[in-house]
């Protein structure tokens, strides 16, 4: 399963903060490809990827979402129930 959520918000490390009082705190990266800094969680066989709507040329990632400067990426989880509860506890919205 694939989750997609964006943020309005333009600071990826005030939405990783509000994501770690939920899932801990995500492990920093840099990727020319995800848009330069992002974060990545795990949990159980789900992998948590909060980065920017952009990737290298500053070409979006996500085009059709291009108000969401910042997106939550789920893969592999099993059910959407408890990624939606975080997401509207964070002020995300749910995308796919």
């Amino acid at each position: 399963m694939r989750l997609l959520y964006g943020s309005a918000e333009t600071q990826i490390e005030h939405v990783a903060s509000r994501l770690a009082d939920h899932l801990g705190p995500g492990e920093p990266h840099e990727s020319f490809y995800w848009g330069g800094d992002y974060y990545l969680w795990q949990a159980g066989d789900a992998e948590i990827r909060l980065h920017h709507n952009r990737e290298l040329a500053d070409e979006l990632s996500e085009p059709d979402h291009p108000d969401y400067p910042i997106l939550f990426r789920i893969s592999g989880a099993d059910a959407s129930e408890p990624w939606d509860a975080i997401a509207l506890n964070t002020g995300l919205v749910r995308l796919v």
